[in-house]
Protein backbone atom coordinates (compact mmCIF):
# COMPACT_ATOMS: atom_id res chain seq x y z
CA UNK A 1 0.00 0.00 0.00
CA UNK A 2 2.09 2.90 -1.40
CA UNK A 3 1.42 6.77 -0.22
CA UNK A 4 1.61 9.21 -2.94
CA UNK A 5 5.35 9.54 -2.36
CA UNK A 6 5.85 6.00 -2.29
CA UNK A 7 4.08 5.89 -5.57
CA UNK A 8 5.93 8.42 -6.91
CA UNK A 9 9.50 7.03 -6.33
CA UNK A 10 8.34 3.61 -7.37
CA UNK A 11 9.32 1.47 -10.60
CA UNK A 12 12.24 3.89 -11.13
CA UNK A 13 10.47 7.05 -10.23
CA UNK A 14 7.87 6.58 -13.16
CA UNK A 15 5.26 8.85 -12.07
CA UNK A 16 7.51 11.31 -10.81
CA UNK A 17 8.50 11.30 -14.20
CA UNK A 18 4.62 12.21 -15.27
CA UNK A 19 4.94 14.54 -12.93
CA UNK A 20 7.76 16.37 -13.90
CA UNK A 21 7.42 16.22 -17.58
CA UNK A 22 4.22 19.08 -16.96
CA UNK A 23 6.84 21.36 -15.46
CA UNK A 24 10.59 23.02 -16.32
CA UNK A 25 12.33 20.96 -13.75
CA UNK A 26 14.42 18.21 -14.56
CA UNK A 27 14.68 14.91 -12.79
CA UNK A 28 17.73 15.04 -9.59
CA UNK A 29 18.54 13.47 -6.20
CA UNK A 30 18.02 16.97 -5.27
CA UNK A 31 14.65 17.54 -6.10
CA UNK A 32 13.74 14.32 -4.36
CA UNK A 33 13.28 16.26 -0.56
CA UNK A 34 11.22 19.26 -2.61
CA UNK A 35 9.05 16.54 -4.08
CA UNK A 36 9.08 14.47 -0.11
CA UNK A 37 7.69 18.09 1.12
CA UNK A 38 5.09 18.22 -1.64
CA UNK A 39 3.56 15.03 -0.77
CA UNK A 40 3.85 15.89 3.07
CA UNK A 41 2.09 19.05 2.43
CA UNK A 42 -0.27 17.11 0.49
CA UNK A 43 -1.28 14.53 2.99
CA UNK A 44 -1.51 17.50 5.84
CA UNK A 45 -4.47 19.21 3.08
CA UNK A 46 -6.17 15.57 2.73
CA UNK A 47 -6.17 14.81 6.59
CA UNK A 48 -3.39 11.79 5.81
CA UNK A 49 -6.07 10.10 3.39
CA UNK A 50 -3.93 9.27 0.81
CA UNK A 51 -2.16 5.50 2.57
CA UNK A 52 -2.69 3.53 -1.05
CA UNK A 53 -2.39 5.13 -3.87
CA UNK A 54 -3.19 2.66 -6.18
CA UNK A 55 -6.69 2.41 -4.23
CA UNK A 56 -7.94 5.76 -5.45
CA UNK A 57 -9.85 6.42 -8.62
CA UNK A 58 -8.41 7.26 -11.96
CA UNK A 59 -9.83 10.76 -11.64
CA UNK A 60 -8.13 11.23 -8.00
CA UNK A 61 -4.49 9.90 -9.21
CA UNK A 62 -4.59 11.99 -12.23
CA UNK A 63 -5.89 14.91 -10.34
CA UNK A 64 -3.03 14.14 -7.73
CA UNK A 65 -0.16 13.61 -10.36
CA UNK A 66 -1.41 17.43 -11.32
CA UNK A 67 -1.65 18.84 -8.12
CA UNK A 68 2.03 17.68 -7.19
CA UNK A 69 3.50 19.35 -10.88
CA UNK A 70 1.85 22.54 -9.87
CA UNK A 71 2.80 22.35 -6.62
CA UNK A 72 5.86 21.36 -7.11
CA UNK A 73 6.33 24.06 -9.76
CA UNK A 74 5.78 26.80 -7.19
CA UNK A 75 7.70 25.13 -4.20
CA UNK A 76 10.88 25.28 -6.70
CA UNK A 77 9.99 29.35 -7.77
CA UNK A 78 9.08 30.48 -4.36
CA UNK A 79 11.25 28.67 -1.70
CA UNK A 80 13.39 31.41 -0.72
CA UNK A 81 10.38 33.50 0.15
CA UNK A 82 8.57 30.29 1.64
CA UNK A 83 11.02 29.94 3.71
CA UNK A 84 11.71 33.61 4.75
CA UNK A 85 9.48 35.17 7.81
CA UNK A 86 9.47 38.43 6.07
CA UNK A 87 6.17 40.08 5.30
CA UNK A 88 7.46 43.21 3.45
CA UNK A 89 10.10 45.69 3.43
CA UNK A 90 12.01 49.08 2.52
CA UNK A 91 14.89 50.56 1.37
CA UNK A 92 15.30 53.88 0.49
CA UNK A 93 12.06 55.24 -0.11
CA UNK A 94 11.07 51.89 -2.04
CA UNK A 95 9.09 49.39 -0.25
CA UNK A 96 7.80 45.77 -1.50
CA UNK A 97 5.12 43.35 0.38
CA UNK A 98 4.32 39.77 -0.24
CA UNK A 99 0.67 39.99 -1.76
CA UNK A 100 -1.30 36.59 -0.52
CA UNK A 101 -4.01 36.94 -2.29
CA UNK A 102 -3.24 33.96 -4.70
CA UNK A 103 -1.98 32.06 -1.69
CA UNK A 104 -3.75 30.55 0.82
CA UNK A 105 -2.39 28.93 3.89
CA UNK A 106 -4.63 25.92 5.48
CA UNK A 107 -3.53 23.71 8.20
CA UNK A 108 0.08 25.28 7.84
CA UNK A 109 0.38 24.51 4.53
CA UNK A 110 0.59 27.16 2.08
CA UNK A 111 -0.63 26.82 -1.52
CA UNK A 112 -1.33 28.48 -4.21
CA UNK A 113 -5.36 28.99 -4.64
CA UNK A 114 -5.81 27.67 -8.04
CA UNK A 115 -3.86 24.45 -7.11
CA UNK A 116 -5.94 24.12 -3.59
CA UNK A 117 -9.00 24.28 -6.05
CA UNK A 118 -7.48 20.60 -8.07
CA UNK A 119 -7.03 19.32 -4.80
CA UNK A 120 -10.14 19.91 -3.03
CA UNK A 121 -11.84 18.28 -6.84
CA UNK A 122 -10.25 14.88 -5.44
CA UNK A 123 -12.96 14.85 -2.40
CA UNK A 124 -9.89 14.09 -0.41
CA UNK A 125 -9.85 17.67 1.69
CA UNK A 126 -13.39 17.16 2.81
CA UNK A 127 -13.87 17.57 6.43
CA UNK A 128 -16.84 15.80 6.65
CA UNK A 129 -16.90 11.89 7.72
Amino acid sequence: MPDLYSALIANDHELLDTVLADTEITYSEGILPVVKSVCEDINTLTFNRITDYAALTRFQQDTLLRVCARFLTFKDDNAELLSSTLKSYAISGVSMSFDDAAVLRVGGVIIPQEVFGLLRQTGLTCRVL
